[in-house]
């Protein structure tokens, strides 16, 4: 539980931090309204977590024919936790160390990102959240990753979590720490 608050923390820290400026207050309050479009970039929706949707389309009278049109078969063989971003279309998700983008519409793979990591105690990874054109993740090592939302390709990473003092001539990371729960997005992330 600590290693995922470390991680939300991390992840909303490097991301004011990547702007290098203050937002503003009116920058700030759009970023918390829900997207016009009804995206939903992280987990609980916009900024504010308030997991509101002004999307309304599917209402009481006819969610009932409501039919599934797809579905996305992942190799992988681990616990789905993964909290479901979407973004013009396209749904973000994680499992373990893999990063999915896959078309909402047709349910066709977009890319998907790997990145290697020793193997945890539960081998899960509960998601993502995007902004401006990039996606990011926590790690079961404890780094945060950036991901390029167009075509998967890493655009950095970085250690998460705080390091200890093993001897005079080397550092290394705390042991039993994990960013495995989605990020929160903190200001702006250009930079």
């Amino acid at each position: 539980m600590k290693g995922a608050t470390v991680a939300a923390l991390a992840l909303a820290a490097l991301a004011g931090a990547c702007a290098g400026q203050d937002v503003n207050k009116s920058q700030e309050k759009a970023a918390t309204a829900a997207p016009p479009s009804g995206d939903w970039p992280m987990y609980g929706g916009p900024l504010s977590g308030d997991r509101y949707s002004p999307l309304a389309q599917i209402t009481a009278a006819n969610v009932d024919q409501l039919r599934q049109v797809c579905a996305f078969d992942a190799p992988d063989v681990v616990n789905f936790q993964s909290g479901i971003v979407a973004v013009d279309g396209v749904l973000y998700f994680t499992l373990f160390n893999n990063t999915y983008a896959v078309d909402g519409a047709t349910c066709r793979q977009v890319w998907k990102h790997t990145r290697a990591e020793p193997d945890t105690f539960l081998m899960v990874n509960r998601g993502v959240a995007y902004s401006d054109g990039r996606v990011f993740r926590g790690t079961g090592d404890a780094h945060v990753v950036a991901i390029d939302a167009a075509d998967g390709r890493q655009l950095w990473t970085w250690p998460s979590a705080t390091r200890r003092r093993a001897s005079r001539r080397r550092w290394r990371q705390s042991r039993g720490t994990a960013s495995c729960s989605p990020g929160m997005r903190a200001g702006t992330t250009s930079g």
